[in-house]
C-alpha cells in the first residue's frame, strides 16, 4: 500500500517538490558514503601506520570494481522497477525484487571467489609491492568475504529509492558509515584484530632496541 501511494505521488506531485524530496537524500547519502574509506584511512593511519595506508590505497580500484557490479545491478533493476510501478504492474515489480536479490547474490559470490583466487596478481597489477601486499591482501580478504552483503546493499538501496523511499535509503547509508566509524577503533585497538598483529614486530624492532 505504501509503494502504491508513493507511485501515485510520483505521477501527481510537482516536479520541483519531487526533485527536492529525492535529490537531497541522495546527495546526503552519497556524501556520507564517501566518508567510509576516509574513516578507514584515519583509523588505519593512526592505529597501524603509513605502510598500511599504502596497502589500503592499493585496494581502492578493486573495491570500486566490486561496487560497480553491485550498483550496476541496482541501477538497472531500479529503472525497470520504476517503469513497472508506473504501469501499476505490482506483480512484475515483486518479481524484479526477487531477481535483484538473486542476481546480487550470484554476482557477489562469483566476484569474491574469482578475486580471492587471483588476489595476489590482481593487487600486484594495481601497484602493490612486497611491503604493501600483505596489508592490502589482509584488508581485501575481509572485504571479499562480506562482498555479497555489499552487493545486496547496493541493489536493494537503489530499489528503495525507486519504490518511493529515498529517506529510508539515506538512513541505511548513514547507518553503515556510523557503524563503520564505531567498529573500526574497537577492532584495531581493544581487540587487536587485523593489521595490528603486523605492527608488533615493527614496534619491538624500532622502540625496544
Amino acid at each position: 500500500m505504501d509503494n502504491q501511494k508513493a507511485t501515485l505521488e510520483l505521477g501527481t506531485k510537482p516536479v520541483g517538490q519531487l526533485l527536492m524530496r529525492y535529490a537531497v537524500p541522495a546527495i546526503i547519502a552519497m556524501t556520507a558514503s564517501s566518508l567510509y574509506n576516509m574513516v578507514d584511512s584515519i583509523f588505519i593511519g593512526q592505529g597501524v601506520g603509513a605502510m598500511a595506508i599504502s596497502g589500503l590505497a592499493i585496494t581502492f580500484p578493486l573495491m570500486n570494481l566490486s561496487t560497480a557490479f553491485g550498483a550496476g545491478v541496482g541501477v538497472g533493476a531500479s529503472s525497470l522497477l520504476s517503469v513497472k510501478l508506473g504501469q501499476k504492474d505490482y506483480g512484475a515489480a515483486q518479481n524484479i525484487l526477487g531477481n535483484t536479490v538473486m542476481l546480487n547474490i550470484i554476482t557477489g559470490i562469483s566476484f569474491s571467489i574469482i578475486s580471492l583466487l587471483f588476489l595476489d596478481p590482481i593487487l600486484m597489477f594495481f601497484g602493490a609491492s612486497a611491503q604493501t601486499l600483505p596489508y592490502a591482501k589482509d584488508y581485501m580478504e575481509i572485504i571479499l568475504c562480506g562482498n555479497v552483503i555489499t552487493h545486496l546493499y547496493f541493489g536493494l538501496n537503489a530499489l528503495q529509492r525507486a519504490a518511493g523511499k529515498p529517506q529510508l535509503s539515506m538512513y541505511m547509508t548513514i547507518f553503515t558509515v556510523v557503524l563503520n566509524a564505531i567498529l573500526d577503533p574497537i577492532f584495531i585497538w581493544p581487540l587487536g584484530w587485523g593489521f595490528v598483529e603486523r605492527l608488533m614486530p615493527l614496534f619491538f624492532r624500532n622502540y625496544l632496541h
